[in-house]
């Protein structure tokens, strides 16, 4: 049931020139061709109970923030791509579709510095993204994604569990997992949008493949600020660029929202350890909770505080006329 999918590169590093010779070797024109291989192969019984393997050369230049760093939210979206992707391709999401539709709920982020890969290296990184069952429960499911970088990196923090710092072994002694997606999925039906149990052939095919979590799959609770605690608001409108195909807003654009709002909030003097844009620092962890939706053009609204007697730790309350929608909370390095 594994699935490999490699050489998904950037177009200009996936479009080969080759020059084409006529009359004595002048030259006609320079004819881009996109190879013809299929990337996609499955790979049945894979002994580490992987259920898809995805492999990424090249970064694209967008993933890049206002101040030249990898962007947080775009890191996200890669866990969230290739889970898809991964996902699509084994005829899971297709099958499941069907008679239901498969929501995020939760997540959980760990990233180390090997992450945040330099801009100049964004070409030539390659990255695997290994996708794993944790737990089937009735109508929710848990999956991991696990990001391994193959190119060299300086901290150290190579071949060691991202939850652990154990030494780990790979596939390729060069991997590094530089980062882990913990999603907690929950299928719904398609009119009353409410949770339905999961079809009997999604246990029968995925219940052999469930590992252990090397992280607590704890359920992400909403935090609340202390009365002492000062809490900067803000307002925000949502935009139709940042839907996803179901018409709301994507996931992983919250992680934005909190961003840019927290830098708001930074600049305005709100919190006692930053003072500067938030995409300046390197979240190393996250947890997320969606309890609700919004659409293009809504205005929501975001609260924001720090955490007392917590290191560089920020939460966020994202609400649509007073409901939450959104909870956060960011560890920063």
């Amino acid at each position: 049931m594994l699935t490999q999918v490699r050489r998904l590169q950037v177009l200009r590093r996936n479009v080969q020139v080759t020059p084409s010779h006529t009359n004595g070797g002048a030259s006609e024109r320079n004819k881009a061709t996109v190879p013809q291989e299929n990337p996609i192969r499955i790979v049945p019984g894979d002994p580490k109970h992987r259920l898809a393997s995805v492999e990424v050369n090249g970064l694209g230049l967008d993933d890049y923030d206002r101040t030249g760093n990898l962007s947080v939210w775009k890191i996200a979206k890669w866990f969230e791509g290739t889970r898809k992707f991964s996902f699509d391709d084994i005829h899971v999401l297709p099958e499941l579709n069907k008679t239901s539709l498969a929501y995020i709920i939760a997540t959980k982020y760990v990233l180390t510095p090997d992450v945040y890969i330099p801009y100049r290296q964004a070409l030539q990184c390659r990255l695997r993204f290994d996708t794993w069952m944790y737990k089937i429960g009735g109508s929710t499911y848990v999956i991991s994604t696990q990001c391994f970088r193959k190119c060299p990196t300086v901290s150290g923090s190579c071949d060691k569990d991202v939850a652990t710092g154990q030494n780990i072994d790979t596939d390729d002694t060069t991997d590094c997992l530089v980062g882990e997606c913990i999603a907690t999925m929950v299928a719904v039906d398609k009119v009353t949008h409410k949770a339905v149990s999961l079809p009997n052939w999604f246990r029968e095919n995925f219940g052999s493949h469930v590992v252990p979590s090397p992280l607590p799959l704890s359920p992400v609770s909403p935090l609340t600020p202390s009365s002492s605690v000062q809490i900067f608001t803000s307002n925000f409108h949502v935009p139709p660029s940042d839907m996803d195909h179901n018409w709301h807003t994507h996931h992983t654009k919250y992680i934005r929202y909190c961003i840019d709002e927290g830098t708001k909030a930074a600049h305005q003097g709100a919190y006692r350890q930053f003072q500067d844009d938030l995409c300046h620092s390197q979240v190393c962890y996250m947890e997320m909770l969606y309890t609700g939706q919004s659409q293009a053009g809504d205005v929501l609204q975001c609260s924001s505080w720090e955490v007392e007697n917590a290191d560089k730790t920020l939460c966020f309350q994202v609400n649509k006329d007073s409901v939450p929608l959104f909870h956060c909370s960011m560890k920063f390095r």
